[in-house]
């Protein structure tokens, strides 16, 4: 099992229980919408919601502009 599947596990189990309150709800498709953007490798999508993925887009920003490469 994946931790995405395990995700998937938790994120049906809060909608069961959440998704009556407006407020929860919206994080609750904010969680959805991230971890389908994760199954599809949509970089451009979480490179804007999820800090790992934002410091990597600034990390490549920064080397293509300088010309450098990890080695």
């Amino acid at each position: 099992m994946s931790a995405a599947d395990l995700q998937e596990i938790y994120l049906n189990l809060a909608k069961q229980h959440y998704s009556s309150d407006p407020q929860k709800a919206a994080v609750i498709q904010a969680w959805e919408d991230v971890l389908d953007a994760l199954r599809r490798q949509d970089f451009d999508y979480l490179g804007t919601r999820i800090d790992h993925a934002i410091k990597k887009r600034l990390i490549d920003a920064y080397m293509k502009r300088h010309g450098v490469e990890l080695e």
